[in-house]
């Protein structure tokens, strides 16, 4: 279906024409798996409708589908930006107590690498291969 034909549909036409397409996709692809459908090109032109529907119902309201976000995720989202603010006035404060006390400000403490057996065997290796001598 052309993207002209659907224009003209109104937002809860097309809500049913995509829950129509999505139906018909899902039950296709129960007929491929048991070897039953004959057309397989209907895959790709049913997603393609889907896709040119959401496309026009974006055009006629913009916040129709903005929301689409599942309630649960955004509440995940929310927690995440208070811890994430409370991280940042933790270190804004840290900040202004070191300013006061006329200590120099870091960005934290500095990570300690321990050399391993292998990790030291490794460079061995790496510094031998690029002598040019070769042990076994």
């Amino acid at each position: 279906m052309d993207a002209k034909e659907l224009r003209q549909f109104t937002e809860t036409e097309l809500l049913g024409r995509i829950r129509g397409w999505r139906d018909e996709l899902f039950r296709l692809r129960f007929k491929a798996e048991s070897s039953e459908a004959g057309d397989t090109s209907l895959f790709g032109k049913l997603r393609k409708d889907i896709a040119r529907a959401l496309t026009v119902l974006r055009e006629k309201r913009p916040e129709i589908l903005k929301g689409a976000v599942a309630p649960e995720l955004k509440q995940v989202k929310a927690k995440e930006e208070v811890k994430a603010q409370e991280q940042v006035k933790a270190q804004e404060q840290i900040k202004v107590q070191a300013e006061v006390q006329g200590a120099a400000v870091t960005a934290g403490p500095k990570k300690k690498t321990l050399a391993t057996p292998r990790t030291t065997k490794l460079k061995d290796k790496a510094t031998k291969k690029m002598k040019g001598t070769r042990q076994k």
